[in-house]
C-alpha cells in the first residue's frame, strides 16, 4: 500500500506521534530485560508480581502480532505460545504458567524487534481513513474505532505490562532501567524520528 497523497496533516501526526511511542515502548522492553539475571528471567515476584520479563515479553508479542494481523500482514510464531502468552482481555485471570519452560531472553526479545517492525512498516503505509471505522470490543464505549484500539494494544496496552516490569524489578533490587535510558532512541519503529525530551 502507499500512503495516500492528500493524507491530512493531523493523519501525518498521529502516524508519526504512534510510530515515535510503539518505538520507544521497543526501547523500554530492551531496557527492562538486558540486565535481567538468566535465574529471574521467569521467575514470579511474588502475590501481585506474577508476570515475569519472560512472560511479559513473550505476552507483547503475541498482542503486536494481533495488531499486525488487523492490518494485513501474518505473523508466523510457535504454535505454544497462544497457550504460553496471549490472554483474552481482563477477564482472563490465568496466571503465567510456573512449570512451562520459556524461551530465554535473545529469542523473546528478537521476536519483539521483529514484530514492532512488521507493524510499524504497515502502519507506514496504511491509509489512517481505512482504520477509522467502528468496531465491537472489549472497550468500545471509550475506544470505538479500529485505529483506537491499535493505539490502545500499541501504546496504552504496552505501557501497562512495561510498568507491572518495573515494579517486578523493583522487587528483585534491580536498578531503573528507564534512568540508564540514552537521551535519543533507535528503535526500528521510531527510525529517524527524535523522540520528545522529559522535562524536569
Amino acid at each position: 500500500m502507499r500512503r495516500a497523497a492528500g493524507a491530512s496533516t493531523l493523519s501525518r501526526m498521529t502516524r508519526d506521534s504512534l510510530l515515535r511511542q510503539y518505538g520507544w515502548n521497543l526501547a523500554y522492553a530492551e531496557a527492562l530485560s538486558q540486565d535481567v539475571p538468566p535465574d529471574l528471567w521467569a521467575r514470579s515476584g511474588g502475590p501481585g508480581l506474577e508476570n515475569h520479563p519472560a512472560w511479559t515479553i513473550g505476552h507483547l508479542v503475541t498482542g503486536s502480532a494481533m495488531v499486525a494481523d488487523d492490518l494485513g500482514v501474518g505473523i508466523e510464531l510457535p504454535a505454544s505460545w497462544t497457550e504460553l502468552f496471549l490472554r483474552q482481555g481482563p477477564s482472563d485471570r490465568r496466571l503465567p504458567d510456573a512449570s512451562a519452560p520459556y524461551p530465554d531472553r535473545e529469542t523473546l526479545l528478537g521476536e519483539l524487534a521483529r514484530v514492532h517492525a512488521a507493524v510499524s512498516d504497515a502502519l507506514a503505509v496504511v491509509e489512517m481513513d481505512t482504520l477509522k471505522h467502528e468496531e465491537a470490543w472489549r472497550f468500545d464505549g471509550y475506544l470505538p474505532t479500529r485505529l483506537d484500539s491499535i493505539v490502545f494494544m500499541l501504546i496504552a496496552h504496552e505501557n501497562v505490562h512495561l510498568g507491572q516490569l518495573g515494579c517486578w524489578r523493583r522487587r528483585f533490587d534491580l536498578p531503573s532501567a528507564m534512568a540508564a535510558m540514552p537521551r535519543g532512541g533507535t528503535g526500528r519503529a521510531g527510525e529517524g524520528l527524535e523522540p520528545p525530551q522529559f522535562r524536569p
